[in-house]
């Protein structure tokens, strides 16, 4: 649904085709040519957000900055 390009890796943000609360975020890696799955800490969710959400997720979990250095995600 979702791709922003950079660098050293990429924020995805895929959906079930036809289920608008499936997305789950990835984090690559270009490195390690390495898919990381985000789990994020939001009480009572486990996934499953809707395209809409994409912006205020990506800006409140900073995660393009994860996805410009994904060596973050290494430790």
């Amino acid at each position: 649904m979702r791709w922003l390009d950079f660098a050293r890796g990429a924020l995805l943000f895929l959906m079930v085709p036809g289920d608008n609360e499936s997305g789950t975020f990835y984090i690559y890696d270009r490195d390690r040519s390495s898919f990381y799955p985000l789990s994020l800490a939001i009480e009572h969710r486990y996934g499953g957000f809707r395209e809409e959400e994409f912006d205020s997720l990506a800006k409140a979990f900073d995660l393009v900055t994860l996805a410009r250095n994904p060596r973050m995600l290494r430790t």
